[in-house]
């Protein structure tokens, strides 16, 4: 009975094992096997030249048949090496496991527009690749004839030069011959004698040379009988300066001509006169109100430094004022009643009232003296307060003379 039971139970346990391997190790095969049957193709759309190849690939994978959708723009052979026939648009499919893979293959027949060129040296011209949407390189064989940037040739000096433009791995030439330029030197040349100019705008000299198919190069010299008037540059661009009458003098080898030029002010220049004039006039009237204020706090600061001053109200001041006169009063009254008796006892009554009242008399004084400093200093503030009205009425008018002359300049004609 007991051996039955240990045989049971065994089983059971290598039942358990066997089903608990199989449930741990499922997922992992499983995922092996599915990362194998992964594929993909190397392209799945590429742009190629008539002519050119490309190597398509299906990794992890054997017996993939190759065909195109369209053998007569690209081909694909057994091994999936495509080969671009004509312009045009092609579908490369493979087929593996009954599944199909597609790669888009776009085959471009690109062009240059000349397969040979002929200038003269110091000529331009522009050559265009067409039949591609890929990058063009471009290159000269020889820059010390011809140089050439994104199809623009010049030609620089005689000779030939092939210039090349380089589509992928593909060249397309062209043959460039340079020629020998013509040496027709300048006999004469015409200018006009007058011109008008407004301050802020520029004028363009621009002198015409006789013969008109002449090669020789020109170039002139530009020169003014006044640069505070109108200035003149190399190019022959005259930029006026200020109104008034300049001459630009033209000379090429033995030729010279002469340009009158008259400058006349723009409104441009009128409104920064009268934005210069504003300026100064608020920078005058600001600088005045300061002075003056500056002045008047200085004479406040003296008093207050120099003199005491009295800071109660005036009621208070009234109040001070009325008792001191009383007491000085009532003071003198008791010295008159006392001037006729002269006992010992009266006498030095006498003498107390009479101290009493030159105290009295002092605190007036003292009493007046700072009630005249704070008047003065009152006085001041109050010329402070006016200077300041004063001070933005000016800035006011000034403002008003400003717009209305700036209104008066913008009415003016051209």
């Amino acid at each position: 009975m007991k051996k039955t039971k240990k045989r049971v139970i065994g089983l059971v346990l290598l039942v358990f094992i066997l089903l608990g391997s199989s449930t741990i190790m499922m997922p992992i095969n499983s995922i092996t096997v599915e990362a194998a049957k992964k594929v993909a193709l190397n392209k799945t759309n590429a742009v190629l030249i008539k002519g050119q190849s490309l190597q398509l690939k299906l990794p992890n994978s054997k017996g993939v048949i190759w065909k195109s959708s369209k053998k007569s723009v690209a081909t694909v052979n057994k091994s999936g090496k495509v080969i671009a026939k004509a312009k045009g648009v092609a579908y490369i499919t493979a087929t593996y496991n009954n599944r199909d893979y597609v790669c888009v293959i776009t085959v471009e027949t690109p062009k240059i527009s000349k397969n040979e060129l002929q200038l003269i040296e110091g000529e331009k011209s522009t050559l265009k690749v067409s039949g591609t949407s890929q990058k063009i390189t471009w290159s000269s064989s020889d820059k010390s004839i011809a140089t050439v940037d994104k199809g623009n040739v010049v030609a620089l000096h005689f000779g030939e030069a092939i210039i090349t433009a380089k589509v992928g791995s593909k060249e397309y030439n062209c043959l460039l011959t340079v020629q020998e330029k013509e040496i027709i030197l300048i006999e004469d040349f015409t200018i006009t004698d007058t011109i008008q100019i407004r301050v802020g705008k520029t004028a363009e000299l621009k002198p015409i040379c006789t013969p008109s198919n002449t090669t020789e190069q020109f170039t002139p010299n530009y020169t003014s009988s006044n640069n505070n008037v109108a200035q003149v540059t190399n190019d022959g661009i005259v930029k006026p300066i200020s109104a008034g009458t300049a001459l630009i003098t033209v000379s090429f080898k033995d030729i010279e001509k002469i340009v009158t030029v008259s400058v006349l002010d723009s409104k441009e220049q009128l409104l920064a006169n009268e934005d210069k004039r504003y300026r100064e006039e608020v920078a005058e009237i600001e600088r005045d109100y300061k002075t003056s204020l500056s002045n008047l706090d200085t004479k406040i600061w003296t008093i207050k430094y120099n003199r005491t001053v009295y800071y109660g109200s005036y009621d208070e001041y009234i109040q001070e004022l009325n008792a001191l006169v009383k007491e000085i009063t009532n003071l003198e009254k008791t010295l008159n009643a006392l001037s006729g008796d002269t006992s010992l006892e009266n006498q030095k009554r006498l003498r107390q009232t009479r101290a009493s009242l030159a105290t009295a008399e002092n605190k007036l004084d003292d009493l007046e003296e700072r009630w005249s400093a704070k008047t003065d200093i009152e006085t001041l503030e109050t010329l402070k307060r006016t200077f300041t009205t004063l001070y933005y009425d000016e800035l006011g008018n000034a403002e008003t003379i400003h717009n209305n002359n700036i209104d008066a300049i913008k009415a003016q004609a051209e």
